[in-house]
């Protein structure tokens, strides 16, 4: 009776901890930048532990270019199987709606909210050469050459942030407009362009090096990663708490099981106090939520974007 008894309790923790496969080919994970952003890198921190907790591999797709758009038509087009998901931001999903007259998808009507991830703290930041070491320099210097300096722009955040520095602070700075942030970099530490602002994530290294300098973050307060450095209204620029957003959406009409499983797991990883250690390592706040919370949070941030573009005098392309 005991070896029967022992017989049938001995599968029960196989089966218990055993979960069901998600997919039988590999999921996407679709980027809307260049490797090595604040966006690619947490997508690729997602991954690794998607692939785990699915059982089924989940592979980044970067499909950089046109402020993200080419990356959320790409998944907003895909097929509706949960075999394609969107590391999404605040780029494609809050702030082109206003920066373009017309876009391949809908923000709001084309995806469907799986997990809020982390918000993404902006720095601007200064060539080498440049001969300022803090905002007020900077500005003074454009003032006295107008249209001299320029400022570079891999996504719409950068755009939004520099053009509305620009008003507050009345200074006429030329925009010049890259792909993504990485090549913008490139430019801006070789003194091609004067400044820009980007994701602290990707830049830290260059500031820590000394081969840009930091002059200002744009969040409410000043953040971990640079606690030197003021923020923009510390320095007398009110309006100016511009800053990133990361987040996973799938396409409409995902299956709802297939929704389901993804915010489960995306929940439990993102609960995670390594995870969340994690993110912030990669200089990103954590800020998970769930489907219902990040709804809410994307149509507040699609009205404070159209503020922002509005106030900047941006008119869309």
């Amino acid at each position: 009776m005991l070896r029967v008894i022992a017989c049938l309790l001995l599968p029960i923790p196989l089966f218990a901890h055993a979960q069901a496969k998600y997919a039988e080919r590999p999921v996407r994970l679709v980027v809307p930048f260049s490797p090595g952003g604040a966006t690619d890198n947490a997508a690729r921190l997602l991954a690794n532990e998607l692939s785990t907790a699915l059982g089924t591999q989940v592979v980044v797709d970067n499909r950089p270019g046109a402020n993200g758009s080419i990356a959320a038509e790409a998944v907003a087009k895909s097929v509706p199987d949960g075999t394609t998901l969107f590391a999404a931001t605040n780029t494609p999903m809050a702030a082109n709606p206003y920066l373009y007259k017309s876009l391949p998808y809908d923000a709001l009507r084309d995806f469907t909210p799986i997990a809020r991830v982390a918000l993404v703290p902006y720095v601007l930041i200064a060539a080498p050469e440049l001969k300022v070491n803090k905002l007020d320099e900077l500005l003074a210097m454009a003032r006295k050459e107008p249209g001299k300096l320029s400022y570079a722009t891999g996504a719409a955040t950068g755009t939004v942030a520099g053009e509305a520095m620009k008003r507050a602070a009345s200074v006429d700075i030329l925009q010049v407009p890259y792909k993504s942030n990485p090549p913008a970099l490139t430019d801006v530490m070789s003194g091609r362009v004067s400044m820009m602002f980007t994701d602290i994530v990707s830049v830290i290294g260059q500031i820590q090096g000394n081969r840009v300098k930091a002059l200002a973050v744009t969040m409410p307060k000043r953040t971990a990663m640079l606690p030197e450095v003021p923020t923009m209204g510390e320095l007398g620029l009110k309006g100016m708490e511009i800053y990133g957003w990361s987040a996973i959406y799938a396409p409409v009409k995902t299956p709802a099981p297939q929704v389901a499983r993804l915010t489960e797991e995306m929940r439990k990883i993102l609960a995670r106090a390594d995870v969340q250690q994690k993110i912030a390592a990669l200089g990103l706040e954590p800020a998970p939520s769930g489907p219902e919370e990040l709804g809410t949070f994307h149509r507040a941030e699609l009205a404070k974007w159209e503020k922002l573009v509005k106030d900047a005098a941006i008119q869309p392309e």
